[in-house]
């Protein structure tokens, strides 16, 4: 099959970016034709070197012909040309989303990007969606309730080399948080109120800390630590910042648990680096991967609620034997999400997009 993936940004750092080529790669390897739409860039990770390169400008003039284009990403400008140039030339199309309709997301912006889903709906009738779960599908539904679906998620990558399995044996109760520290979009703000409601209901249960590491995002800093007063964790709450690699694997591996509980989100990449651990996770649905997680009982799904999450958390920390039981089920996750079994999703979507296009 030969077929096209646009991204503006591949070839730039980030989770998408890095995502996009891996599975470029993937399809490579399992004998499809492909060819990457982006701008320029110097991030070549992943790349098969069999995998082509085009600009996402080029997409409308070239002769070569595509089975399938695969676009990434709706808000993006030069993606909104790309799907009408696609449409005009009746080349069959797939879109993703990138979890970008959620209902939180849609906050942000939601006049400007309203009037653009208006502008592009005809160019839409006709293309295929590719969702990351079942709960990003039922945001989709009310707004293009005739188009074809498939679902696929996105893989897992090989543990940083600079990661020292040997050091790393003895276990810790923290429950840690990794990733940008954007405490609306990661709903730090509702994770710290659940700790608030375990700390005053069931104290005795919080043994372990909640360990917040990553990137300040704008005045996070300041929001985290008041809410920590204002929840009485001190003694709970340890703040890190940005670590580097070796800390970063270091911290995963002794963890009880990663927690992430955003309130929009792609399958984020700190959930899939804590599946290659082996790390139990406690995930909110808006994270696009608690219906993979509780399918092979790899941790637990938990509302954008501080009373329910709290009593579920609680819940969890409990079962002092429970995390054997998950750690097993990690390992299945990780199965599944090799990249070359998620390709293979992919190749599945395509044909379902292809049949009677």
């Amino acid at each position: 099959m030969k077929i096209g993936l646009v991204y503006r940004d591949c070839l730039q750092e980030g989770g998408y970016p890095r995502d996009i080529r891996w599975l470029s790669s993937s399809l490579v390897a399992l004998g499809n034709n492909v060819t990457l739409f982006t701008n320029r860039g110097i991030k070549r990770d992943g790349i098969h070197p069999k995998v082509h390169f085009a600009t996402v400008e080029d997409l409308g003039s070239l002769s070569t012909h595509f089975d399938l284009v695969h676009v990434f990403g709706i808000f993006i400008r030069p993606h909104w040309d790309a799907l009408q140039k696609l449409h005009r030339m009746g080349i069959p199309t797939v879109l993703s989303f990138l979890s970008h309709l959620s209902p939180y997301a849609m906050r942000r912006h939601k006049i400007g990007k309203c009037v653009l889903l208006r502008f592009l709906t005809p160019n839409l009738y006709k293309v295929t969606f590719h969702t990351f779960s079942a709960y990003e599908e039922s945001n989709l539904a009310s707004l293009f309730p005739n188009n074809k679906r498939f679902r696929a998620s996105l893989g897992i990558f090989p543990v940083d080399s600079t990661s020292d399995e040997s050091s790393d044996s003895s276990a810790t109760d923290d429950i840690v948080f990794f990733g940008r520290n954007d405490v609306f979009q990661k709903g730090i703000d509702v994770l710290l109120d659940s700790f608030g409601v375990m700390q005053r209901g069931h104290s005795s249960a919080c043994t372990g800390r909640l360990v917040i590491a990553g990137r300040a995002w704008r005045n996070s800093r300041e929001i985290i630590e008041e809410s920590v007063r204002r929840n009485a964790l001190q003694d709970r709450v340890v703040i890190l910042g940005d670590v580097d690699e070796k800390t970063k694997w270091h911290i995963l591996r002794r963890s009880q648990y990663l927690v992430y509980t955003s309130r929009f989100d792609g399958p984020p990449r700190p959930i899939r680096e804590a599946i290659s651990v082996g790390t139990p996770l406690i995930v909110s649905p808006e994270t696009n991967m608690s219906e993979l997680v509780t399918r092979y009982s790899a941790g637990i799904s938990v509302p954008l609620d501080p009373e329910v999450m709290g009593i579920k958390i609680h819940g969890v920390l409990k079962k002092t034997d429970h995390g054997k039981e998950l750690r097993e089920g990690v390992k299945k996750l990780r199965e599944h999400l090799r990249w070359e079994r998620v390709a293979k999703e992919y190749i599945s979507g395509y044909h379902h997009a292809l049949s009677n296009a």
